[in-house]
């Protein structure tokens, strides 16, 4: 992803709910984000204690930038966008946004593992970036898995204690947290696979491709348009 630190968790959902504990967001906060992605994106905001605000999004099924700011209140803490079906967000625009009242942003790429906007993978803009490694995903564990990225290491070290139960050391706890660990035989997998990950996109892409060119013609379908 082109970032300084990863951290390997058990699940996209788990990646989402530390990485807002870890950004200190918590109760009274409000979280803007959308509504068409799946409940995890939701979910681990209520799970950290905060709100959920949600915004529309575009004809690409994204994020509407144009929507954002009349979603911030006083106790809007961050943005949570949503790289939908392998798509980014307009991340330049999020971040100007983030930037301009100061809030964190964390970056829901859950399904978009290896997408880029720009030449810049998903998972570099925000605070944090958040992949699933789930089955259905394009790089996948033997059962679920996740991802953290991030370049700030006061962060990566906080998640590296958050999903360890909250030890700094084998006998020393600093933080209450729960056991979100990735399991090696996963990791192993997982290695290996990414070799692959390359040409797996590449694939999906001209399934996608098909698809599309098959159901354009269908006056009670709509298809995405692919990016050019």
């Amino acid at each position: 992803c082109g970032v300084r630190y990863a951290a390997a968790l058990n699940s996209g959902t788990d990646a989402l709910i530390l990485a807002l504990r870890t950004l200190g967001i918590t109760a009274g906060d409000e979280v803007i984000t959308v509504s068409n992605s799946f409940v995890s994106s939701t979910s681990c905001i209520v799970c950290a204690g905060a709100k959920p605000v949600f915004v529309d999004v575009g004809e690409d099924y994204l994020m509407d930038p144009a929507l954002i700011e009349k979603a911030i209140t006083v106790r809007t803490k961050a943005i949570l966008p949503v790289h939908w079906t392998g798509r980014p967000a307009d991340m330049k625009a999020v971040m100007a946004i983030a930037k301009k009242h100061n809030l964190l942003v964390i970056e829901d790429c859950a399904q978009a593992v290896s997408a880029e906007l720009d030449g810049q993978k998903v998972g570099s803009f925000g605070n944090a970036g958040c992949f699933s490694l789930h089955p259905l995903k394009t790089l996948n564990a033997c059962g679920d898995g996740g991802v953290l990225t991030t370049n700030n290491k006061e962060t990566y070290d906080k998640i590296l204690a958050l999903r360890d139960n909250g030890f700094y050391r084998r006998h020393e706890c600093i933080y209450w947290s729960n056991n979100s660990r990735l399991d090696t035989i996963h990791a192993a997998m997982l290695l290996v696979k990414l070799d692959h990950l390359e040409d797996w996109t590449e694939a999906r892409r001209a399934n996608a491709h098909f698809y599309q060119k098959h159901l354009a013609g269908l006056s009670a379908v709509q298809v995405p348009v692919a990016e050019k």
